[in-house]
């Protein structure tokens, strides 16, 4: 228990241990006969100890720093007024004062337990059971704090992944049309099963007008800067240059057709929607691939660590080794940014597992430490010109 608790727990019991100390101390002056010894040790003195401890229950509820004073409070009693016969009482009155705390301690539970449920009805009159899950202050400022936040929040949109991580075969694509076909995977491509004179025809449509967030405008641009005009024409240009080299066969069960913003092909089996799926995703994540300089980029790393002496400089080389092995990687050839995030996860797993040594020397992978490494993956992400976000490229932390 906190130094700070005890002595807060200390000044609440004051009033009542004067209590204590007035039935101890003063009512003893009264005895001028053997009979008003026995009425004040057997009835009154417990008496108001029985009501001080109760009192403290009902307004404190249970606390064995409370017994344990009462019984030293009682204590030279027996050489100042009794004799050392009286030890008895000690114990007698400490269990008086044990049985009132309980009591108190009972009615205590109960009346918060009420109030609570009083307050949690007034915040959600429609919450019926709220009394079943609410059992402390400390649960009911928490649901009063969740509950405001869900009043409040409003309906959150559906996290898309980036379109440079894109990948339409992941999608569960049923046998027959009138399986549920759950493709949302990306809010510019739509997938669809339908039925023509053919069989059953498996569409896949980039619709680029479906999609008004920075993440679409960074892929129009992508295909702009490299020399088409980003319609739906020349989209499915793009698309049909990529499958030559990556699935030339895919150009043999195709259909295509196109509009303003939109581009559609489709095949007329599940297997070779797949085989489509797959070629677009990887076409979609080559418009994220990165050319290496000639040159390796100056890149400061970890300045802040390296000057704190609370980081142990061999360690330091350590994470500094993870992060230049991603800078390696990135020099060593054409990568898309989806092979880069994935050589990110791969460097910050290796992090997290040097924790233990930071610990071991009396260090931690803390605020300073957690700022540094995330500002030396922004200087690499901006030495070579790659749009992912830092919080991205470092989502394997735990740290």
């Amino acid at each position: 228990m906190k130094q700070g608790s005890v002595v807060a727990k200390i000044k609440a019991m004051l009033p009542f241990l004067l209590c204590i100390v007035l039935d101890f101390y003063l009512l003893p002056l009264l005895i001028n006969s053997t009979g008003m010894g026995m009425l004040l040790l057997l009835v009154l003195i417990p008496l108001i100890c029985l009501a001080c401890s109760v009192v403290y229950g009902l307004k404190h509820s249970f606390n064995i720093l409370y017994i344990a004073l009462v019984v030293l409070l009682f204590f030279p009693t027996i050489f100042i007024f009794y004799n050392a016969s009286a030890w008895v009482y000690t114990v007698a009155y400490g269990i008086i004062a044990l049985i009132g705390n309980a009591i108190g301690m009972i009615f205590y539970k109960r009346n918060s337990a009420v109030e609570l449920f009083e307050r949690s009805k007034a915040l959600d009159p429609e919450q019926s059971n709220v009394d079943m899950f609410i059992t402390s202050e400390k649960e009911f400022v928490a649901y009063r704090v969740a509950k405001a936040a869900a009043d409040e929040k409003p309906e959150e949109a559906k996290i898309y992944p980036e379109y440079w991580e894109l990948h339409l075969e992941k999608a569960e694509v049923p046998e027959n049309k009138n399986d549920y076909f759950d493709n949302d995977l990306s809010p510019a491509f739509f997938l669809d099963i339908s039925n023509t004179d053919k069989g059953l025809c498996y569409d896949c449509t980039l619709n680029l007008s479906e999609d008004e967030s920075e993440a679409m405008a960074g892929f129009r641009a992508r295909l702009v800067q490299r020399g088409f005009d980003a319609d739906g024409s020349a989209w499915k240009a793009y698309f049909l240059m990529y499958f030559i080299g990556y699935m030339p066969s895919l150009l043999k069960i195709i259909e295509t057709d196109t509009e303003d913003d939109a581009c559609s092909f489709f095949v007329y089996s599940r297997d070779a929607f797949y085989m489509l799926l797959e070629a677009v995703s990887t076409a979609v994540r080559a418009l994220y691939a990165v050319t290496p300089p000639q040159e390796t980029p100056e890149i400061e790393y970890l300045p802040e660590m390296y000057e704190d002496d609370y980081y142990p400089d061999a360690l330091v080389d350590h994470v500094k080794a993870e992060l230049s092995a991603v800078v390696d990687f990135i020099m060593s050839g054409v990568h898309t940014y989806e092979e880069i995030q994935l050589k990110f996860d791969d460097c910050v797993k290796a992090i997290n597992d040097l924790q233990e040594m930071f610990g071991e020397h009396d260090s931690e992978i803390e605020t300073i430490a957690r700022d540094s490494i995330g500002d030396t993956v922004k200087r690499i992400l901006e030495a070579f010109g790659i749009d992912i976000d830092v919080e991205t490229a470092i989502r394997e932390r735990d740290w």
